[in-house]
């Protein structure tokens, strides 16, 4: 730790009320802005308790293409992406969502966001459905338009296991609408939802 510059740091046996008004001054210049990383212990033992903002958010997405609409109609996920970690390191919750599709065809395909893992089996089992959305409706309200939209979550939390990778994933549940991702005057044929992610007391040891 820095040591603080006193402007008397020896004091007679007889001293001033101003010499010791110096050095209470020297510490006040020091506690009020003007302490920083030098001041601090790397053993200090801060803990997330004791910080003002000690959560963290991120945004993660996931981005299919018409080719990988392979599964549409089913249970089964076309785009997958898996939070690390486990339940010592702590949950996590959804804040908020926004799909873009680049051609939504008939405005009558639907997607559903779940969290989830995979069984002992290999199959996907479903923890809690996030959000489901339907009919993508196009900005200009026409066929190969553009859509966008914030999602409406009807769950938030994102509870890990103790010992199995959990995974958020798209679903498309039904057939896709007639002209989804085909064409038309959009040559980045392509569905995207991002998400921005929070995790509660993110800091953690290792």
């Amino acid at each position: 730790m820095a040591d603080i510059d006193y402007t008397n740091p020896t004091l007679a046996t007889t001293f001033t009320s101003t010499q010791v008004d110096a050095n209470f001054a020297n510490v006040r210049t020091v506690v009020n802005g003007g302490i920083d990383t030098t001041n601090v212990s790397t053993t200090a033992g801060i803990t997330n308790g004791q910080l003002a903002n000690d959560d963290y958010e991120f945004v993660v997405a996931m981005r299919v293409v018409a080719g990988d609409i392979v599964a549409a109609g089913s249970a089964t996920p076309v785009a997958m992406i898996a939070l690390p970690g486990t339940s010592t390191d702590g949950d996590f919750t959804v804040r908020s969502g926004t799909w873009l599709c680049m051609d939504v065809g008939d405005q009558t395909t639907d997607f559903r966001l779940e969290w989830g893992e995979f069984t002992a089996a290999g199959a996907w089992s479903v923890i809690a459905t996030l959000a489901t959305v339907n009919n993508l409706a196009a900005n200009t309200g026409v066929n190969e338009g553009i859509g966008e939209g914030a999602i409406t979550f009807a769950a938030t939390a994102l509870v890990m296991s103790a010992t199995e990778p959990r995974y958020l994933a798209l679903v498309f549940p039904a057939a896709t609408g007639a002209g989804f991702l085909t064409g038309g005057a959009n040559n980045l044929l392509h569905f995207t939802v991002a998400l921005k992610i929070r995790r509660t007391n993110g800091l953690f040891a290792g």
